[in-house]
């Protein structure tokens, strides 16, 4: 079965993938929450810093440009429609280009931490809260990340079954956009199903808990370099505005 690269958890070396993973989810919803106002300058310079991130990780950037294709349009949605309500060129060209960092920032995110050394993470940091089933949550938050290529695993064995049958035309749109969504259906039930019984034969119980990850140095240093450098931009955009 072909597998997408998107959302994929790949063992390359790198010193991200070598990061504590509350390090990298930290820093992941700030750029999210500074994303979600950012002027045009702050996103271009946010932009950069994940191009450059993706680039020491090696990731290939044209292959997964080729498979977030869905986010892609979905971007441009955004995009026209914000123009239309505002008519404002730039304003809507970041508005897309916000949602696409967000997207890329979790396609980094998922690149270098496999799923269980995140459960672990947070399962840990959240078990000396009373009354909270931290390794449950835990447990189900790992299970939602490996679901997430699965579906675009699925979907490329769709289409490439689909296009091996010879169906390459688009004279009945609806028909086949239908049809395309149903096999897509069926094939995850069936991905799903195989993958609840491969748990059920490892005995997995999700309150079990797990060996926690050791946080070091490098990762502190990491997280508030990486809060300063945006926080310092974030300053300097402001002063050069007033």
């Amino acid at each position: 079965m072909p597998e997408s690269l998107i959302f994929h958890y790949r063992q390359v070396p790198s010193f991200i993938g070598r990061l504590h993973p509350l390090a990298k989810l930290g820093l992941l919803m700030c750029l999210s929450v500074i994303l979600s106002g950012a002027s045009p300058g702050m996103t271009a310079f946010i932009g950069f810093l994940l191009v450059i991130t993706a680039f020491s990780i090696r990731l290939p950037i044209l292959r997964v440009a080729r498979e977030c294709l869905f986010f892609l349009v979905l971007a441009c949605a955004m995009g026209l429609s914000h123009w239309f309500s505002s008519h404002d060129l730039i304003l809507s060209v970041t508005v897309a280009a916000r949602f696409l960092l967000i997207v890329m920032g979790g396609i980094i995110m998922a690149d270098t931490t496999a799923p269980d050394d995140m459960a672990r993470a947070v399962g840990t940091a959240l078990s000396w809260i009373p009354g909270l089933k931290s390794w449950r949550l835990a447990s189900t938050m790992e299970l939602t990340i490996s679901i997430i290529p699965l579906i675009f695993d699925v979907a490329i064995q769709s289409r490439e079954a689909r296009t091996a049958r010879g169906e390459r035309g688009w004279r009945h749109p609806v028909r086949r956009i239908s049809g395309y969504v149903m096999t897509l259906f069926v094939l995850l039930l069936d991905k799903m199903e195989d993958m609840s019984v491969a748990l059920e034969g490892r005995s997995f119980e999700p309150d079990t808990p797990r060996p926690g990850i050791k946080w070091h140095f490098q990762d502190t240093l990491f997280f508030f370099c990486s809060l300063v450098v945006l926080a310092g931009a974030i300053l300097y955009e402001r002063n050069i505005c007033t």
